[in-house]
């Protein structure tokens, strides 16, 4: 079971996400961060447990107004022992995967992204050598993007994340789209979730139910989930 943090990029700066309303989000306000610099608050992370992964969305490039390619490379470059999973789009994304990508970033392929269950297959044929990761992105229990994915199970990488958008920076807990189970995802992938994560007990709850991990934000920001939790927690999981 892994605990991932997660980090929201817009404009250079490390925003809070609630909800998934994206004209609402604020710069992060962080009990472990001074700044909302990115490598401010990856310190921050960095100083409560020693993660191995870290999530970042580049949201200028979800929504195709500008990126933060040169500094996700830079985050790289400086934390190479940190495996980095990158949501940025496709277009994107195939820019990293044309040039050098660095050995430690791992691109997200988001459903959100994918109006086409071709531009999935081929990027998945093209660039078959990287272990890339599918995000299933839901809002109001819908997925975002084509339904045909669930068509192509078969051409799925292992980690597949699972994100309810409504729920992220909530505070409300684990809400599994009501389209899915769980337990047919978790026997065939390595399962990952993300959204309203609040404590110790909701990571715990993940994975007895199979969950290969769990993304975060909110609860280490504001300390719901302390460095001595998150220490029990790497002892018990």
């Amino acid at each position: 079971m892994q605990i991932i943090p997660v980090i929201d990029l817009y404009k250079g700066l490390v925003v809070q996400a609630i909800a998934g309303n994206r004209k609402d989000y604020k710069v992060i306000d962080s009990k472990i961060s001074s700044t909302a610099t990115p490598s401010d608050v990856v310190d921050g992370f960095l100083s409560l447990f020693n993660f191995k992964t870290i999530y970042i969305a580049d949201l200028d490039a979800l929504e195709c107004h500008g990126d933060n390619y040169e500094l996700i490379k830079n985050l790289c470059n400086t934390y190479p022992n940190t495996e980095i999973w990158l949501d940025c789009g496709t277009s994107l994304a195939e820019r990293y995967l044309n040039q050098a990508i660095e050995n430690n970033l791992r691109i997200i392929l988001s459903s959100e992204a994918i109006n086409s269950v071709s531009i999935f297959t081929n990027l998945m044929k093209k660039y078959a050598e990287h272990r890339f990761i599918i995000s299933l992105d839901f809002k109001e229990n819908d997925l975002l993007g084509t339904h045909d994915l669930f068509e192509f199970k078969n051409q799925w990488p292992n980690d597949v994340i699972v994100l309810n958008l409504n729920n992220v920076g909530t505070k409300q807990g684990i809400n599994f789209p009501l389209e899915l189970t769980s337990h047919s995802l978790t026997n065939n992938f390595n399962l990952y979730y993300g959204g309203g994560i609040r404590n110790a007990d909701d990571i715990q709850k993940l994975q007895s139910e199979g969950f290969a991990g769990t993304l975060i934000s909110t609860a280490l920001h504001t300390q719901m989930i302390s460095q001595k939790e998150l220490n029990a927690l790497n002892q018990s999981l």
